[in-house]
């Protein structure tokens, strides 16, 4: 082999080799940019939805409190509030909505001793709020709100009507309380299907 070839195999491997290290490094940092990027985005979803469940508390307690009851077929607002989300967490789409209570939440824990029942405790999960993108990186936060014991309904998408609000309903002479998040479609309980 001559000199000229050794030279050319030399910098042929020299250029495969650096490219092999500038590959590497461009993956890692795309891996790291895309960890940082979710961290951030779940961050900023857990920030919107306690942002929201201590606006629902308030109102909550605020509605216990006051004795108002609407005429039949009617509703009463008792409380609103302007969130004010942000239009995208960090350039991503995304959508915030409520679940309500459901059976399958409750918790019943049982505590016996020699055969004898001491304590059944039944704990229903409450209303759950759910943050998610609408984009790659896909990334959902749930987040519970306990003890709150009425309707909840709404989403909320990108920030547009990021309102709260809090309503009591007189159906036909049944009192109950709604909590409503942005654009909502059909408010309506079932209570009985025969």
């Amino acid at each position: 082999m001559g000199k000229g070839q050794a030279k050319f195999l030399d910098f042929i491997l020299a250029t495969f080799l650096s490219l092999i290290v500038l590959i590497s490094i461009y993956s890692l940092s795309i891996s790291l940019y895309r960890n940082w990027l979710g961290s951030e985005i779940k961050s900023e979803l857990e920030y919107l939805s306690f942002k929201l469940s201590k606006e629902m508390v308030k109102a909550y307690g605020l509605a216990q409190r006051s004795y108002a009851e609407p005429e039949n077929y009617s509703s009463l607002l008792l409380y609103e509030a302007e969130l004010n989300f942000p239009e995208t967490i960090r350039g991503r789409n995304y959508e915030i909505f409520l679940v309500n209570p459901n059976p399958i939440w409750v918790s019943i824990s049982d505590v016996s001793s020699e055969g004898k029942e001491l304590e059944a405790r039944i704990e229903s999960g409450g209303i759950k709020i759910v943050a998610k993108t609408l984009q790659d990186p896909r990334i959902e936060v749930e987040l519970s709100v306990p003890n709150i014991n009425t309707l909840a309904e709404g989403k909320i998408v990108n920030g547009k009507d990021s309102k709260l609000r809090y309503y009591r309903l007189n159906l036909n002479g049944k009192v109950l309380d709604a909590i409503l998040i942005g654009n909502y479609n059909i408010l309506a309980e079932i209570t009985n299907i025969k």
